[in-house]
């Protein structure tokens, strides 16, 4: 079995290690990284740009290639033109932060692992519930190939990618894996401040809000309270039921 890893976070994050570590248990690894941190650039792919790349050496990967592009830009040219062999499985993470509600919609994780589908490979996201630099990422490797070796068989053909979030404790008091919807709370309500440079534009920097968690019931709610979530994320944003009772219900606009 081949499985590709990328991330968000960066090449040298301690999060794609640990995967490599532990899916390398059952797979051959290739890594395409970013070469820095790319968090929350969602699906963004560079166009008309040159992308570097660099092999690396990686442990536990057989191939690794450090790319200066985005989680996307490392799926979009890594599949089409570094990996010269079938790939079974794509994962991407673990990432340093979870990937809950609506920040899924932000997410270079999901981004990745979502370009990944869009191009034929099933694919995965894994996130841990922590932002301390120094989290331990074991429990949540061990969950990764907990969830791969599920996943895999059930993965074929599939317009989704499968959102995996860890909470961070120790192994021995994880609960086990849950289906989770997702909350429907934005993340990034925080206040804006702003900076004065001294070239004189204004400069303004979001900062990250934490959640009420009396006011969520789903995939939230279940990370806090120990469980690891499984959500699958379609690739296809259209509603297809409200696109369906227009086309039954309504006329159209007169242009």
């Amino acid at each position: 079995m081949h499985i590709v890893l990328t991330n968000d976070d960066g090449i040298g994050s301690p999060g794609i290690r640990a995967l490599a570590c532990s899916l390398s248990k059952i797979a051959r690894i290739t890594v395409l990284a970013p070469d820095h941190n790319c968090s929350s650039n969602s699906h963004c792919l560079t166009v008309d740009k040159a992308v570097p790349v660099q092999q690396v050496s990686f442990p536990h990967a057989e191939k690794a290639y450090a790319i200066g592009g985005t989680p996307t830009d490392c799926i979009h040219l890594g599949l089409k033109k570094l990996v010269d062999e079938p790939v079974d499985l794509v994962v991407s993470g673990i990432n340093l932060g979870a990937n809950l509600t609506t920040d899924t919609l932000y997410s270079g994780t999901l981004g990745a692992a979502m370009d990944a589908v869009l191009m034929g490979v099933p694919a995965m996201a894994v996130s841990l519930d922590s932002f301390v630099p120094d989290a331990d990422f074991d429990p949540a490797a061990q969950a990764a190939l907990a969830a791969v070796k599920w996943y895999l068989p059930r993965s074929a053909g599939l317009s989704s990618a499968l959102n995996v979030n860890v909470p961070a404790l120790p192994t021995g008091q994880i609960k086990g894996f849950r289906y989770a919807e997702l909350d429907r709370i934005k993340y990034y309500t925080g206040p804006l401040y702003l900076r004065q440079e001294q070239d004189g534009k204004e400069c303004y920097i979001l900062h990250e809000e934490g959640y009420d968690l009396a006011s969520v019931s789903e995939d939230l709610r279940l990370v806090s309270e120990g469980y690891i979530t499984l959500t699958p994320i379609s690739c296809f944003w259209a509603d297809h039921a409200r696109l369906q009772s227009w086309q039954a219900t309504e006329t159209l606009p007169v242009f």
